[in-house]
């Protein structure tokens, strides 16, 4: 009887130990406090100054830029960069051509000798077209840019994938095209307006064909931001 007293005796002490145990780890434990913030990813910084022209299937004006992606857009584009850099990455140097259809894809030609200038940019210009669909591997190709003030011929390899002409709107006074700012467009939030005249793009199963339709450019584009 002695040795059956001892063992409930100890039982009963570690089962008041255990409880004791409990309630003290619950008593130190903190609730996380009400309304604490989530670590926030961060954003991706840039910088850049050059020129850009885009064409696409819209009437004047397109919406894609004023109001955010009209997923009935087709479009054209390049970005010229005289200087700038993501994260961190210098982009000077750089033309990155795109073609796209709005809510569904966008594909980019770049054309840069040093190979970290190219994916530099390549990776500002998918930072900017994000919104407008699912981005196709990125191609390098030739892009070149001839004529000024908004009467312009654009071409990615000659002419082979993609071609188009601009020429420029003027506004009230007849003597300025007509100007937007403060617009969506984190890499140019103002342009010009413009016309195409003609353009044609042609790859990887996708042709879009433009004409008398709209236009933007910005030949003095200096911008800076976060994506």
């Amino acid at each position: 009887m002695k040795t059956f007293r001892t063992t409930a005796a100890t039982t009963k002490f570690a089962l008041v130990v255990g409880v004791l145990f409990i309630v003290s780890t619950a008593l130190q434990a903190k609730p996380a406090p009400t309304g604490a913030k989530m670590p926030v990813a961060k954003k991706a910084t840039f910088t850049a100054t050059g020129m850009m022209v885009d064409v696409c299937n819209c009437s004047s004006p397109c919406a894609c830029e004023l109001t955010g992606p009209n997923m009935s857009c087709e479009g054209l584009g390049v970005i010229s960069f005289t200087g700038g850099a993501f994260k961190g990455q210098p982009v000077a140097g750089a033309k990155v051509a795109y073609a796209l259809s709005a809510g569904e894809w966008f594909h980019l030609y770049v054309d840069a000798k040093n190979p970290k200038v190219a994916k530099a940019a390549a990776d500002l210009a998918a930072a900017e077209f994000a919104g407008f669909g699912k981005m196709e591997p990125t191609t390098n190709a030739t892009v070149a840019i001839t004529g000024t003030g908004g009467k312009y011929t654009v071409s990615v390899n000659g002419g082979k994938i993609m071609k188009f002409t601009t020429e420029p709107v003027m506004g009230g006074d007849k003597k300025s095209p007509v100007m937007y700012s403060n617009t969506h467009s984190k890499l140019s939030p103002s342009f010009l307006q413009g016309k195409v005249t003609s353009g044609t793009y042609a790859d990887g199963g996708h042709t879009i064909s433009l004409s008398g339709t709209n236009a933007y450019f910005n030949d003095k584009l200096k911008s800076s931001g976060a994506y």
